[in-house]
């Protein structure tokens, strides 16, 4: 992984989805073994996470520069960006990602905008080298970047999943790429099993129920040892590990082990 101080690259340090109480400290762990590194948090798929983090967390709590991930929100839950603890995380980000149309539309005029890994959703399996070498992803992207360019929307980056062992070479009009390492996203859901945990069995696997953040405290890693790889199911999304080095010298977006901070 390239350092942070490399100035032609960027690097970011996620701690979407991890504790609140140990976001400073890991995050200070991680920017001293980077060299450097910009602090983003937020949830890329779960609005009960992201409910409480604006509750708990303010932007005095955080470095002056952070980058915030907006999830895509159930209708119940679109009225928490009108919350005034929600707008002053909004309003003190130095970035925001999007992971949808409808937050891009809110959001793609008024700030620094990045479309979030949810834009991008291409077919994946390190066990089948066809899937990780087509460049049917990067053909989708360029599509999809040029239709929301063409209605009017505005954004300076896009995320990405490191896909294969090569990965494309910058293009004029393509917005810059910044590359997830080292969890991979395979598939998000709405359904989450520790939700359920402790609920009777009528209301279990709910989209979308309410929670009290029981996967702050649990993930579940299976190794795939066949093909040196793992699946690593943690919140509300499945991941694998992507390819350790064809990210090297791009923008990164950085994510600690999960076995770093999970709370007892």
């Amino acid at each position: 992984m390239p350092p942070a101080k490399d100035t032609k690259t960027d690097t970011v340090i996620s701690l979407t989805d991890r504790g609140f109480s140990q976001i400073a400290a890991l995050y200070e762990k991680q920017r001293l073994k980077l060299g450097g590194g910009r602090l983003q948090i937020g949830s890329y798929l779960c609005g009960s996470y992201f409910r409480a983090l604006c509750s708990a967390v303010t932007p005095a709590q955080l470095p002056e520069s952070y980058d915030l991930v907006l999830p895509v929100l159930a209708q119940r839950d679109l009225s928490l960006l009108e919350d005034s603890k929600a707008q002053d995380l909004i309003s003190g980000a130095r970035a925001l990602v999007v992971n949808d149309p409808g937050m891009l539309r809110r959001f793609g005029s008024g700030a620094q905008v990045r479309l979030g890994r949810l834009f991008f959703r291409a077919y994946r399996d390190h066990r089948y080298p066809q899937y990780e070498e087509s460049a049917s992803g990067e053909e989708s992207m360029r599509a999809l970047v040029k239709a929301l360019r063409e209605l009017g929307y505005h954004f300076y980056a896009v995320e990405r999943e490191a896909i294969g062992s090569t990965l494309p070479s910058p293009e004029d009009g393509v917005p810059v790429p910044y590359y997830h390492l080292p969890y991979r996203l395979i598939s998000g859901m709405r359904i989450c099993e520790y939700a359920s945990a402790e609920k009777a069995i009528e209301k279990k696997f709910r989209p979308d129920a309410a929670c009290r953040l029981q996967c702050l405290r649990y993930h579940i890693r299976y190794e795939d040892k066949a093909f040196a790889n793992a699946y690593i199911k943690f919140g509300r999304g499945l991941y694998d590990l992507a390819p350790r080095d064809a990210a090297r010298g791009t923008n990164l977006i950085i994510t600690p082990e999960l076995s770093e901070d999970l709370q007892k």
